[in-house]
Order: C-alpha cells, then structure tokens, then sequence
C-alpha cells in the first residue's frame, strides 16, 4: 500500500496525496474518477 493508506478507510485520502506529491487537479480527477467509479460499480 501507499504510504498514508492503510485501507479502504484511508481511500478519500488518495487525490489529496496525489496533488501533494505534485500532480495538477486535472490528473487526479482522470487517475481517481474513472477508477473509483469502476470499483464502486463493480462491489
């Protein structure tokens, strides 16, 4: 796992750590958006 993650619980962490480790707003919506909507849809 990320350092900062330990699990589920630990997932809205994800973008924030992201635009912390340099990554533009734009990035991180097209890393985390389609992703998460992918998981959530198929549990």
């Amino acid at each position: 796992m990320p350092a900062g993650i330990e699990g589920i619980a630990d997932y809205p962490k994800i973008a924030h750590l992201l635009l912390r480790a340099g990554l533009k707003e734009a990035q991180v919506e097209k890393v985390c958006y389609p992703n998460f909507e992918h998981v959530f849809c198929e549990v």
